[in-house]
């Protein structure tokens, strides 16, 4: 099995997919790519345990901007409630870094 060693949440968007052909061993947590991959609730990666071990680095990329331009709420839910559910991820497994942008 290849372990990954970093998480890259909103992996879909323009810095995410460039990202992700920089660096090796990542799994991208986007909702264009899977529905359920909403930063919005509760993330659950459904991985094999050892995998989420081998996770050193989170990237998170998953917010809304004004283009094309969104409801009030969409901006709080995704970038203030989003953050908090990767930083609450994070806590659970004991990932040390992440990046934010």
């Amino acid at each position: 099995m290849n372990t990954s060693t970093s998480i890259i949440f909103g992996g879909s968007g323009f810095i995410g997919s460039h990202l992700s052909q920089i660096i090796d061993n990542h799994l991208i947590y986007d909702i264009a790519e899977n529905p359920s991959h909403d930063v919005r609730k509760q993330i659950n990666i459904e991985v094999y345990p050892e995998a989420l071990e081998d996770i050193k680095v989170i990237y998170n990329l998953a917010a809304i901007h004004k283009t094309p331009g969104h409801k009030s709420y969409e901006y709080f839910e995704t970038n203030i409630l989003g953050a908090e559910n990767v930083c609450n991820f994070a806590r659970e497994h004991d990932i040390k870094t992440i990046i934010f942008t």
